[in-house]
């Protein structure tokens, strides 16, 4: 290239010419209404009388599809979206009431959740290895483990954080789990 310019086989025109912005493609937007329609479906949440707000899920209560929901708007992190029945939403409707949105799930066919379960059982080898396979069997992506067995008692407490696509593939996995050997308790853990 820069043999080619001192022999001047490259003009500074042609160099100038290829510096400028090409102009831009117009691109076609979809209308107001399709465009909010998208945004809500890909948070799977519906904010009512409001439109488009950014949400999140609460993480003391995880809420899970197709359990009842509340939203609360915070200041500058949109709606963060509460269980009905968590106590931090209780409480919050009962002290900022005014700033509780209704709120309802969207098309959550594609949507993962992260929701906190706990598993006490009996020491055994094997038994992480045996949950974890079930949970890979299932697709069911673990993002997050907490492990403890007290050597005196030889109790082993884990909890686990796992991506759940609503509350039937909860409740299949935490049956799943009890139905293992020395399994005391498999629940939801908040």
């Amino acid at each position: 290239f820069l043999a080619a310019i001192g022999a001047g086989d490259i003009t500074t025109a042609q160099i100038a010419g290829r510096l400028q912005p090409v102009a831009p493609r117009e691109i076609a937007m979809p209308p107001a209404a399709d465009r909010e329609r998208t945004a809500t479906e890909r948070s799977g949440i519906h904010v009512h009388g409001v439109g488009r707000m950014l949400t999140s899920l609460a993480r003391c209560c995880s809420p899970v599809p197709p359990e009842p929901i509340v939203g609360y708007i915070t200041k500058g992190r949109g709606i963060t979206v509460h269980r009905r029945d968590c106590r931090n939403a209780l409480r919050l409707e009962s002290e900022a009431g005014g700033r509780m949105v209704e709120v309802s799930w969207g098309d959550t066919a594609a949507q993962t959740y992260p929701v906190t379960i706990r598993v006490e059982a009996y020491d055994r080898p094997g038994l992480l290895r045996d949950i974890t396979m079930l949970l890979a069997s299932q697709r069911i992506n673990v993002l997050g483990a907490n492990t403890h067995t007290d050597k005196d008692s030889a109790r082993a407490v884990m909890d686990l954080i796992l991506e759940i696509t609503g509350l039937a593939q909860l409740s299949d996995v935490l049956a799943r789990i009890s139905r293992f050997p020395n399994i005391t308790s498999a629940r939801r853990h908040a």
